[in-house]
Protein backbone atom coordinates (compact mmCIF):
# COMPACT_ATOMS: atom_id res chain seq x y z
CA UNK A 1 0.00 0.00 0.00
CA UNK A 2 1.37 3.55 -0.83
CA UNK A 3 2.51 5.73 1.67
CA UNK A 4 1.94 9.40 0.21
CA UNK A 5 4.80 10.94 2.37
CA UNK A 6 8.05 10.87 0.62
CA UNK A 7 9.85 13.97 -0.62
CA UNK A 8 13.13 15.41 -1.19
CA UNK A 9 14.69 17.54 1.05
CA UNK A 10 17.66 20.12 -0.15
CA UNK A 11 19.73 21.21 3.07
CA UNK A 12 23.38 22.21 3.20
CA UNK A 13 25.05 22.41 6.60
CA UNK A 14 25.12 25.94 7.23
CA UNK A 15 28.96 26.37 8.95
CA UNK A 16 28.52 30.20 9.25
CA UNK A 17 24.63 29.77 10.43
CA UNK A 18 25.52 27.55 13.69
CA UNK A 19 29.36 29.99 14.36
CA UNK A 20 27.01 33.00 15.00
CA UNK A 21 24.43 31.04 16.66
CA UNK A 22 27.07 29.66 19.14
CA UNK A 23 28.87 32.75 19.81
CA UNK A 24 26.21 34.74 20.11
CA UNK A 25 24.33 32.40 22.85
CA UNK A 26 27.87 31.69 24.54
CA UNK A 27 28.30 35.62 24.78
CA UNK A 28 24.65 36.11 26.28
CA UNK A 29 25.58 33.06 29.30
CA UNK A 30 29.00 34.29 29.67
CA UNK A 31 27.68 38.04 30.60
CA UNK A 32 25.21 36.43 32.27
CA UNK A 33 27.75 34.68 34.75
CA UNK A 34 29.82 37.62 35.03
CA UNK A 35 27.18 39.51 36.37
CA UNK A 36 26.57 36.94 38.85
CA UNK A 37 29.78 36.70 40.16
CA UNK A 38 29.69 40.47 40.76
CA UNK A 39 26.36 40.83 42.37
CA UNK A 40 26.96 37.19 44.35
CA UNK A 41 28.08 38.32 47.38
CA UNK A 42 25.63 41.40 47.72
CA UNK A 43 22.62 40.47 46.09
CA UNK A 44 22.29 36.75 46.05
CA UNK A 45 18.94 36.36 44.55
CA UNK A 46 19.29 39.33 41.52
CA UNK A 47 22.78 37.43 40.63
CA UNK A 48 20.71 34.54 40.37
CA UNK A 49 17.79 36.13 38.87
CA UNK A 50 19.91 37.65 35.85
CA UNK A 51 22.08 34.42 35.26
CA UNK A 52 18.47 32.74 34.63
CA UNK A 53 17.44 35.90 32.71
CA UNK A 54 20.69 35.68 30.66
CA UNK A 55 20.16 31.88 29.90
CA UNK A 56 16.58 32.91 28.94
CA UNK A 57 17.73 34.91 26.47
CA UNK A 58 20.32 32.63 25.09
CA UNK A 59 17.90 30.18 24.80
CA UNK A 60 15.32 32.06 22.88
CA UNK A 61 18.13 33.62 20.59
CA UNK A 62 19.40 30.06 19.32
CA UNK A 63 15.72 28.72 18.71
CA UNK A 64 14.92 31.90 17.17
CA UNK A 65 18.12 32.19 14.61
CA UNK A 66 17.84 28.30 14.27
CA UNK A 67 14.48 28.43 12.69
CA UNK A 68 14.85 31.41 10.60
CA UNK A 69 18.87 30.69 9.46
CA UNK A 70 20.18 27.66 10.23
CA UNK A 71 17.18 25.15 9.40
CA UNK A 72 16.57 27.06 6.04
CA UNK A 73 15.92 24.32 2.93
CA UNK A 74 13.94 23.98 0.05
CA UNK A 75 11.97 20.90 -0.68
CA UNK A 76 10.95 19.27 -3.70
CA UNK A 77 8.12 16.74 -3.87
CA UNK A 78 5.41 14.84 -6.26
CA UNK A 79 2.80 17.74 -4.93
CA UNK A 80 4.89 20.89 -5.52
CA UNK A 81 8.15 23.30 -4.28
CA UNK A 82 8.61 23.99 -0.52
CA UNK A 83 10.83 26.46 1.18
CA UNK A 84 11.44 25.94 5.15
CA UNK A 85 12.44 28.16 7.77
CA UNK A 86 11.63 26.23 10.79
CA UNK A 87 8.27 25.64 11.33
CA UNK A 88 7.34 28.03 8.69
CA UNK A 89 6.53 26.81 5.31
CA UNK A 90 5.54 28.27 2.07
CA UNK A 91 4.53 26.20 -1.23
CA UNK A 92 3.74 26.37 -4.24
CA UNK A 93 2.07 23.48 -6.40
CA UNK A 94 3.26 22.51 -9.54
CA UNK A 95 0.02 22.90 -10.90
CA UNK A 96 -0.33 26.40 -9.95
CA UNK A 97 3.33 27.56 -11.07
CA UNK A 98 2.71 30.36 -13.71
CA UNK A 99 6.69 31.28 -14.64
CA UNK A 100 10.45 30.03 -13.71
CA UNK A 101 13.00 32.33 -13.77
CA UNK A 102 16.66 32.40 -13.63
CA UNK A 103 19.38 34.66 -13.11
CA UNK A 104 23.02 35.61 -12.09
CA UNK A 105 23.65 38.57 -9.18
CA UNK A 106 26.74 40.14 -7.52
CA UNK A 107 25.92 39.11 -3.69
CA UNK A 108 28.21 40.14 -1.19
CA UNK A 109 31.26 40.12 -3.63
CA UNK A 110 30.14 36.78 -5.16
CA UNK A 111 28.52 35.60 -7.98
CA UNK A 112 25.88 33.64 -7.66
CA UNK A 113 22.55 32.01 -9.58
CA UNK A 114 19.53 32.53 -7.91
CA UNK A 115 15.99 30.70 -9.42
CA UNK A 116 12.52 31.75 -8.81
CA UNK A 117 9.08 30.40 -8.77
CA UNK A 118 5.28 32.60 -9.38
CA UNK A 119 2.32 30.55 -8.99
CA UNK A 120 -1.04 31.49 -10.46
CA UNK A 121 -1.72 33.49 -7.20
CA UNK A 122 1.01 35.79 -7.17
CA UNK A 123 3.20 34.11 -4.69
CA UNK A 124 7.04 33.91 -5.74
CA UNK A 125 9.58 31.89 -3.94
CA UNK A 126 13.27 31.75 -4.70
CA UNK A 127 16.36 30.85 -3.32
CA UNK A 128 20.44 31.45 -3.82
CA UNK A 129 22.05 28.39 -5.43
CA UNK A 130 24.18 28.03 -1.77
CA UNK A 131 20.81 27.01 -0.16
CA UNK A 132 20.78 24.03 -1.38
CA UNK A 133 23.97 21.65 -1.91
CA UNK A 134 23.72 20.86 -5.41
CA UNK A 135 22.15 23.60 -7.28
CA UNK A 136 22.34 21.63 -10.92
CA UNK A 137 20.65 18.51 -9.40
CA UNK A 138 18.28 20.49 -7.52
CA UNK A 139 17.34 22.72 -10.85
CA UNK A 140 17.29 19.50 -12.96
CA UNK A 141 14.49 18.16 -10.27
CA UNK A 142 12.04 21.24 -10.39
CA UNK A 143 12.32 21.65 -14.53
CA UNK A 144 11.88 17.59 -14.44
CA UNK A 145 8.74 18.40 -11.97
CA UNK A 146 7.21 20.73 -14.66
CA UNK A 147 7.83 19.17 -17.72
CA UNK A 148 5.32 16.75 -16.42
CA UNK A 149 2.93 18.91 -15.21
CA UNK A 150 3.50 20.57 -18.62
CA UNK A 151 2.65 17.73 -20.39
CA UNK A 152 -0.18 16.33 -18.23
CA UNK A 153 -1.36 19.66 -16.22
CA UNK A 154 -4.06 17.45 -14.73
CA UNK A 155 -3.11 14.20 -13.99
CA UNK A 156 -2.39 13.16 -10.75
CA UNK A 157 0.31 10.64 -10.08
CA UNK A 158 -0.73 6.81 -11.52
CA UNK A 159 -0.93 5.67 -7.60
CA UNK A 160 -3.81 8.27 -6.96
CA UNK A 161 -5.76 7.44 -10.03
CA UNK A 162 -5.18 3.40 -9.57
CA UNK A 163 -8.47 2.41 -7.81
CA UNK A 164 -7.83 -1.16 -7.28
CA UNK A 165 -4.37 -0.18 -5.55
CA UNK A 166 -5.39 1.41 -1.88
CA UNK A 167 -3.19 4.61 -0.48
CA UNK A 168 -2.62 6.08 2.61
CA UNK A 169 -2.49 9.32 3.61
CA UNK A 170 -0.74 10.46 6.44
CA UNK A 171 -1.02 13.81 8.71
CA UNK A 172 1.60 15.87 8.97
CA UNK A 173 2.17 16.92 12.13
CA UNK A 174 5.91 18.75 11.78
CA UNK A 175 4.49 22.45 13.02
CA UNK A 176 2.73 21.19 16.12
CA UNK A 177 5.71 18.69 17.17
CA UNK A 178 8.28 21.97 16.65
CA UNK A 179 5.69 24.35 18.82
CA UNK A 180 5.06 21.92 21.63
CA UNK A 181 9.01 21.26 21.43
CA UNK A 182 9.90 25.04 21.45
CA UNK A 183 7.38 25.44 24.63
CA UNK A 184 8.72 22.19 26.06
CA UNK A 185 12.48 23.42 25.93
CA UNK A 186 11.76 26.95 27.12
CA UNK A 187 9.79 25.63 30.55
CA UNK A 188 11.83 22.98 30.88
CA UNK A 189 14.98 25.15 31.08
CA UNK A 190 12.97 28.16 33.04
CA UNK A 191 11.66 26.06 35.48
CA UNK A 192 14.94 23.73 36.34
CA UNK A 193 17.17 26.98 36.28
CA UNK A 194 14.49 29.02 38.90
CA UNK A 195 14.48 25.83 41.44
CA UNK A 196 18.03 25.40 41.23
CA UNK A 197 19.04 29.41 42.16
CA UNK A 198 16.31 31.31 43.06
CA UNK A 199 14.55 29.63 45.72
CA UNK A 200 12.51 32.71 46.81
CA UNK A 201 10.25 32.27 44.02
CA UNK A 202 10.68 28.48 43.62
CA UNK A 203 6.65 28.09 43.15
CA UNK A 204 7.05 30.06 39.40
CA UNK A 205 9.72 27.47 38.31
CA UNK A 206 7.25 24.16 39.38
CA UNK A 207 4.78 25.99 37.71
CA UNK A 208 6.80 26.13 34.89
CA UNK A 209 8.08 22.38 35.16
CA UNK A 210 4.04 21.73 35.01
CA UNK A 211 3.88 23.61 31.90
CA UNK A 212 6.69 21.76 30.50
CA UNK A 213 4.88 18.31 31.41
CA UNK A 214 1.79 19.79 29.41
CA UNK A 215 4.06 20.20 26.53
CA UNK A 216 5.42 16.70 26.61
CA UNK A 217 1.81 15.50 27.10
CA UNK A 218 0.77 17.38 23.72
CA UNK A 219 3.86 16.30 22.16
CA UNK A 220 3.08 12.61 22.46
CA UNK A 221 -0.54 13.52 21.91
CA UNK A 222 -0.02 15.38 18.69
CA UNK A 223 2.34 11.81 17.48
CA UNK A 224 -0.01 9.55 18.53
CA UNK A 225 -3.33 11.22 17.67
CA UNK A 226 -2.06 12.17 14.12
CA UNK A 227 -4.68 10.89 11.76
CA UNK A 228 -4.21 8.67 9.09
CA UNK A 229 -6.73 8.35 6.24
CA UNK A 230 -6.47 4.93 3.57
CA UNK A 231 -8.63 4.86 0.44
CA UNK A 232 -9.05 1.51 -1.09
CA UNK A 233 -11.38 0.05 -3.01
CA UNK A 234 -13.73 -1.36 -0.80
CA UNK A 235 -13.95 1.67 1.04
CA UNK A 236 -12.30 4.36 3.11
CA UNK A 237 -11.04 3.92 6.67
CA UNK A 238 -10.00 6.80 8.94
CA UNK A 239 -8.85 7.07 12.40
CA UNK A 240 -6.77 8.86 15.57
CA UNK A 241 -5.28 7.07 17.92
CA UNK A 242 -7.17 3.96 18.93
CA UNK A 243 -10.62 5.48 17.14
CA UNK A 244 -11.25 4.43 13.72
CA UNK A 245 -14.03 4.90 11.38
CA UNK A 246 -14.72 2.61 8.63
CA UNK A 247 -16.71 3.74 6.30
CA UNK A 248 -18.21 1.33 3.13
CA UNK A 249 -18.35 3.21 -0.43
CA UNK A 250 -21.81 1.72 -0.69
CA UNK A 251 -23.24 3.59 2.36
CA UNK A 252 -21.39 6.89 1.14
CA UNK A 253 -24.42 9.26 0.73
CA UNK A 254 -22.68 12.41 1.10
CA UNK A 255 -19.82 13.98 0.49
CA UNK A 256 -19.46 18.13 0.93
CA UNK A 257 -16.28 20.38 0.88
CA UNK A 258 -16.20 23.61 3.56
CA UNK A 259 -13.66 25.98 2.32
CA UNK A 260 -11.82 27.31 5.35
CA UNK A 261 -10.60 30.55 6.09
CA UNK A 262 -7.02 31.79 6.94
CA UNK A 263 -6.97 33.81 10.23
CA UNK A 264 -6.17 37.12 10.22
CA UNK A 265 -4.18 37.15 12.78
CA UNK A 266 -1.61 33.79 11.72
CA UNK A 267 -1.59 35.95 8.33
CA UNK A 268 -0.26 39.08 10.39
CA UNK A 269 2.29 37.03 12.42
CA UNK A 270 3.24 35.01 9.28
CA UNK A 271 4.21 38.22 7.58
CA UNK A 272 5.99 40.01 10.77
CA UNK A 273 8.31 36.98 10.43
CA UNK A 274 8.52 36.74 7.36
CA UNK A 275 10.29 40.16 7.08
CA UNK A 276 12.32 38.41 9.89
CA UNK A 277 13.27 35.85 7.51
CA UNK A 278 14.50 38.15 4.81
CA UNK A 279 16.52 39.68 7.12
CA UNK A 280 18.31 37.56 8.44
CA UNK A 281 18.86 35.04 5.55
CA UNK A 282 19.46 36.03 2.85
CA UNK A 283 19.53 32.87 0.52
CA UNK A 284 15.95 33.02 -0.39
CA UNK A 285 13.26 35.48 -0.70
CA UNK A 286 9.27 35.22 -0.25
CA UNK A 287 6.82 37.73 -2.04
CA UNK A 288 3.70 36.56 -0.37
CA UNK A 289 -0.07 36.32 -1.74
CA UNK A 290 -3.62 36.06 -0.49
CA UNK A 291 -3.56 33.08 2.34
CA UNK A 292 -3.62 29.12 0.70
CA UNK A 293 -7.29 27.81 0.16
CA UNK A 294 -8.00 24.65 2.40
CA UNK A 295 -10.70 23.69 3.53
CA UNK A 296 -12.59 20.40 5.36
CA UNK A 297 -13.91 17.66 3.93
CA UNK A 298 -16.26 15.97 5.43
CA UNK A 299 -17.37 12.48 4.26
CA UNK A 300 -21.17 11.18 5.29
CA UNK A 301 -22.12 7.97 5.86
CA UNK A 302 -25.47 6.20 5.62
CA UNK A 303 -25.71 5.07 9.20
CA UNK A 304 -24.23 8.32 10.76
CA UNK A 305 -20.90 7.42 10.05
CA UNK A 306 -18.63 10.85 9.31
CA UNK A 307 -15.13 11.54 8.73
CA UNK A 308 -13.42 14.86 8.42
CA UNK A 309 -10.68 15.37 6.64
CA UNK A 310 -8.47 19.17 7.12
CA UNK A 311 -6.75 19.57 4.18
CA UNK A 312 -4.51 21.77 5.85
CA UNK A 313 -3.02 19.03 8.01
CA UNK A 314 -1.95 16.81 4.75
CA UNK A 315 0.63 16.96 2.51
CA UNK A 316 -0.99 16.44 -1.16
CA UNK A 317 -4.47 17.77 -0.52
CA UNK A 318 -5.30 17.65 -3.87
CA UNK A 319 -4.66 14.11 -4.23
CA UNK A 320 -7.36 13.15 -1.54
CA UNK A 321 -9.64 14.75 -3.67
CA UNK A 322 -8.74 14.12 -6.96
CA UNK A 323 -9.31 10.18 -5.40
CA UNK A 324 -12.19 10.86 -3.82
CA UNK A 325 -13.59 12.21 -7.29
CA UNK A 326 -12.10 9.48 -8.65
CA UNK A 327 -14.08 6.99 -6.59
CA UNK A 328 -17.49 8.92 -6.70
CA UNK A 329 -17.43 8.41 -10.45
CA UNK A 330 -17.08 4.78 -10.30
CA UNK A 331 -20.19 4.91 -7.73
CA UNK A 332 -22.13 6.56 -10.13
CA UNK A 333 -21.97 4.43 -12.67
CA UNK A 334 -22.81 1.95 -10.75
CA UNK A 335 -26.24 4.14 -9.70
CA UNK A 336 -25.39 4.43 -5.91
CA UNK A 337 -27.01 7.47 -3.94
CA UNK A 338 -23.67 9.57 -3.80
CA UNK A 339 -23.36 13.38 -3.33
CA UNK A 340 -24.08 14.93 -6.91
CA UNK A 341 -20.10 16.35 -6.49
CA UNK A 342 -16.87 17.51 -4.96
CA UNK A 343 -15.03 20.52 -5.20
CA UNK A 344 -12.72 19.94 -7.98
CA UNK A 345 -8.80 20.45 -7.63
CA UNK A 346 -7.44 24.20 -7.60
CA UNK A 347 -7.30 25.64 -11.34
CA UNK A 348 -4.64 25.21 -13.88
CA UNK A 349 -3.69 26.74 -16.68
CA UNK A 350 -3.85 30.77 -17.42
CA UNK A 351 -3.77 33.26 -15.07
CA UNK A 352 -6.91 34.14 -13.45
CA UNK A 353 -8.08 37.28 -14.71
CA UNK A 354 -6.92 40.06 -12.44
CA UNK A 355 -3.67 38.39 -11.04
CA UNK A 356 -0.70 39.90 -11.22
CA UNK A 357 2.59 38.46 -11.26
CA UNK A 358 5.49 39.86 -9.55
CA UNK A 359 7.97 42.04 -11.43
CA UNK A 360 11.57 40.13 -12.54
CA UNK A 361 14.22 40.96 -9.66
CA UNK A 362 16.93 42.14 -11.96
CA UNK A 363 16.50 42.58 -16.18
CA UNK A 364 17.70 40.45 -18.27
CA UNK A 365 16.40 37.65 -15.97
CA UNK A 366 15.61 34.48 -18.13
CA UNK A 367 11.90 33.07 -17.92
CA UNK A 368 12.74 29.51 -18.88
CA UNK A 369 8.79 28.38 -17.92
CA UNK A 370 6.09 30.39 -19.19
CA UNK A 371 2.08 28.67 -18.09
CA UNK A 372 0.36 31.97 -19.32
CA UNK A 373 1.84 31.96 -22.71
CA UNK A 374 2.71 28.15 -23.39
CA UNK A 375 6.14 29.56 -23.92
CA UNK A 376 9.45 26.92 -24.59
CA UNK A 377 13.00 27.01 -23.92
CA UNK A 378 14.66 24.79 -25.66
CA UNK A 379 17.77 25.34 -23.46
CA UNK A 380 15.74 24.33 -20.29
CA UNK A 381 16.21 20.49 -20.47
CA UNK A 382 20.12 21.40 -20.76
CA UNK A 383 20.59 20.66 -16.89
Amino acid sequence: MPLVRGARAYRVFDLGGWLVLIVLASIFLATGFSIREALRQSHPVIADLVLVGASFVALCWAILYYALRVSAHAVVSDEGFVLVHGFIRHQIDWNEVARLDEWTRLDEGFRSQWIALSSTTGMRLQLRQDLVPNYVAFRADVIDKLDAILAQPHSPPSMVSDLDTPIWFEEEVDNALSAWGVTLAITLFGGTSIVAFLHPIVWVGYALLTLAVIAGCGIALTYLLRQHLVVQPDGIQAWRGPARVALPWESLYNVDRERGEKPSLRAALGRIILVLILQVDRRSGVIPAAGRSYGVITIHGGSGQRIQIRERHYAHPSWIRARLRLEIERLRQSAAPIAPSVAPLPPTGPLAAGTVLPPDPTDGSSALWLRESGAYDPFRNQH
